[in-house]
């Protein structure tokens, strides 16, 4: 089962690059060069953060991202970000757990109209789980996973876009002996180039 996740995981990079790809064979280069500045509310969820603790928990955070990014060409960029999930709180206790860290993504659009595109997103994220209060020493863990997403842009004028995208960021643990959680971010942004 291992192995199996792990092959499904590695098909799913496979198919985003290859799309990220098909996106940079089909662009012009009239606008490349720019960079811009991206920040992004969202909800983050983590369904299974508290599973085997014993404690019971709301597995949804409210999360915010800013970003600095590089337009390769009008259909490719290039993107850095800090990104900070917020606060796990244990329900009836102090306990609580907390992810943030940092992406480093491509990004793929695929234009609708000339002011709508599609977005397909693939990258690095290292992700610190913290934990506190769970009955033990308070721990923390680096997590370097795959992340990828799917989402759309729309653009308001030639440096103005707002952007909406679902992530995965694989499982994130705050424990070297904990199991971890799925964590994913559904989120709503604005784009600013320079």
């Amino acid at each position: 089962p291992h192995n199996e996740r792990v092959e499904m995981k590695n098909s799913k990079g496979l198919l985003l690059a290859t799309v990220l790809a098909c996106f940079a064979s089909n662009s012009a280069m009239a606008e490349e060069g720019n960079i811009y500045a991206a920040i992004d509310l969202g909800q983050v969820s983590a369904p299974d953060v508290c599973s085997g603790t014993g404690f019971s928990c709301d597995t949804t955070t409210t999360a915010y991202r800013i970003g600095l990014g590089y337009q390769v060409n009008p259909n490719v960029e290039v993107e850095g970000s800090y990104l900070n999930a917020g606060e796990v709180k244990v329900n009836g206790t102090t306990a609580n757990a907390t992810m943030s860290g940092f992406q480093f993504s491509a990004i793929g659009a695929y234009p609708l109209t000339n002011s709508a595109a599609l977005l397909g997103k693939i990258g690095v994220a290292s992700i610190t789980g913290k934990a506190s209060g769970f009955g033990g020493p308070s721990t923390d863990q680096s997590n370097s996973n795959l992340a990828f997403g799917f989402g759309a842009r729309f653009t308001a004028n030639d440096k103005v876009a707002i952007r909406v995208m679902y992530e995965d960021f694989g499982t994130v643990k705050a424990s070297s002996n904990g199991t971890g959680s799925k964590v994913t971010m559904l989120s709503a942004g604005v784009q600013v180039g320079f």
